[in-house]
Order: structure tokens, then sequence, then C-alpha cells
């Protein structure tokens, strides 16, 4: 089951690689703002966010891969992140030319696009006890990316947003701590999340969707 399961992650990054490693001009890491984010279905050489737009249409514009030819697919590279818990789970994100996509243990990879090749891995030291003492760790489901950074949420309850180019940690945010209970995130924070946060994170937190896809609006990590 682990051999299907890494074998299924390999052909999932490859066939990203291939079907977003399209012609014409990507966003640059450093221009994807607010703006760039509301448009991200009129770029369709980029995969902007989990649902690639916030229409949530799952729809890609290229026109490289079709009816005619799918059945022509074939694997242009295999990236394995080692050995990992219960696999990987979140949806790689695309901006210019380099993929991204988190393992368990809120690890971040990014690779190029069009050969596969390892750019940089990031690995956050992760609060074992606090993580161990939430149903859903050690999962992470995607990172939110925009201002040249990603962000991604960790199951020891903290934001830490990572340089896109270098894998740095720029900053991070404890979030949620154990006073009512352990509580974290899989993925950058949830616009329901957002909206009653000013009220009780705790309660929230065991309100929202812990699977919930990162999003970014107009300048704010959601």
């Amino acid at each position: 089951m682990k051999r299907s399961l890494a074998i299924r992650t390999w052909l999932a990054c490859g066939v990203a690689a291939a079907c977003l490693a399209g012609a014409g001009v990507p966003a640059k890491a450093a221009d994807v703002d607010a703006n760039a984010l509301l448009k991200a279905d009129e770029n369709p050489n980029d995969w902007l966010m989990y649902h690639q737009s916030y229409k949530s249409w799952h729809y890609s514009a290229l026109d490289q891969i079709n009816a005619n030819n799918v059945k022509d697919l074939k694997v242009v590279w295999m990236h394995t992140p080692g050995a990992n818990k219960r696999g990987v789970q979140s949806v790689p994100i695309v901006v210019d030319g380099v993929l991204y996509y988190t393992t368990s243990g809120s690890q971040i990879w990014a690779l190029d696009g069009a050969t596969g090749a390892f750019l940089w891995k990031f690995e956050p030291k992760i609060d074992k006890d606090r993580a161990e003492g939430t149903v859903y760790n050690p999962y992470n489901r995607g990172v939110a990316a925009a201002f040249g950074k990603l962000y991604i949420g960790t199951a020891d309850g903290r934001l830490i947003a990572v340089d896109m180019k270098t894998g740095k940690q720029v900053w991070e945010n404890q979030l949620l701590t154990t006073e009512k209970g352990n509580k974290g995130y899989t993925g950058a924070l949830s616009v329901e999340l957002f909206l009653f946060q000013k009220d009780d994170p705790y309660e929230l937190a065991s309100r929202i969707k812990r699977k919930a896809e990162p999003i970014m609006r107009q300048a704010q990590v959601l």
C-alpha cells in the first residue's frame, strides 16, 4: 500500500509538471499580490492556489493536452520526498515555473516544474508533544503564496512565512496555545477562521475544517 501511495505521489508530481509547463509569461514570485490572486484564472501558466483561483473550478486553460492526445501522456520526471507518514495530501501550486508542495510535518518542497530538479526543502521544528495531541497530526494540505512568500500552518498551532526563492523562514506567529486544549492547522488558515478569530480562535478551531485549503485574500493570510 505504501509503495502504491508513493507511485501515485510521483505520478502526480510528474503529470503536474507536464501540464503546467506551458508557454507564456508566468508571474514572478514577488509579483504575486492580492490583484494577481484575484485574477489567477487569467494566467494559466501558473497555479497560484489550491483551487487554481477563487472560483474554485480547478480548471486549466492550457490546451497542449487535450482529448486527442491525453492517451499519449508519459511521466517526464518523478520525485519522492522520502519516508513520510500518511503520504502526500497536498495539492501542488506553481509560481514562475517552480512547483511547491507539502508533506507531513509541515515540510515544504520546491522543485523545478520542467525538470523535477530539487531546489530546496523547508522543515520546521515541530513541538511533538503539542502536535501529537491533535487528531490530525502530522498532516499538511498545502501552502498559500503571495508577496514572495509561502505561508504554511503547522500542527502545533503556528503560521510560518517562508521565502519562495530560498526556502528560509521569514517569520512565524504562534496562533494557538494549549490553554484550551491542543489545536493546530494542517494548512494556511481558512476564510471562516479569519472571520471569527477576533471572537474566540479556540472555539472556532473546533469548528473550522482542519483540512481547509490555504487562501490569500486582500494581502491577508486566511
